[in-house]
């Protein structure tokens, strides 16, 4: 099923996923920062078709917070399945949400927050709107209102030239 969903990835979304020979690099909590973006992308079926259709290499985003209490976390909006206990807008601290993610079988990128938006960003309001949404339901009826932004355009399309999108009529 893996092989399908790579190819489907590849002639669809045109993401070609090699098979890499490092598979685990976990990354000391110093070298992460308020802001920083993990995205992640899980071979599963929604995964690849949310990649497709939002011209992404995603399917799921996240963003790491430093506490007050001195902890890094994850935060993240996802729903129950069997490989996540947690639905809602949630935090998870970084050494148990790596846990997590290597078992649900996520394949996953950091991006550090570029210096000049770090610089601007404000923790305080960034945890005052978690902590005001924590626990709010992950919100699939809202999910594919994302990829319907516009009347006319953004809508993904299909192989082999990309040259026949979907389209709102």
């Amino acid at each position: 099923r893996i092989n399908c969903r790579i190819k489907f990835l590849k002639n669809y979304a045109n993401i070609d996923m090699k098979k890499r020979t490092t598979t685990d690099v976990i990354l000391d909590k110093s070298q992460i920062q308020s802001g920083d973006f993990f995205g992640i992308i899980r071979l599963d079926g929604l995964d690849p078709m949310l990649a497709w259709a939002m011209g992404s290499t995603t399917g799921h985003t996240t963003v790491a917070l430093w506490g007050e209490d001195g902890e890094l976390y994850i935060c993240e909006s996802t729903a129950t399945t069997s490989y996540w206990d947690v639905n809602g807008i949630q935090k998870t601290p970084y050494t148990e949400w790596l846990k997590k993610a290597k078992e649900a079988g996520f394949n996953v990128v950091h991006i550090p927050l570029a210096p000049e938006y770090r610089a601007k960003m404000n923790i305080t309001a960034a945890w005052e709107f978690f902590n005001n949404t924590e626990g709010i339901d992950y919100g699939y009826d809202n999910m594919l209102w994302g990829w319907v932004d516009t009347l006319k355009d953004n809508y993904p399309c299909a192989p082999p030239n990309y040259d026949r999108c979907l389209s709102w009529n």
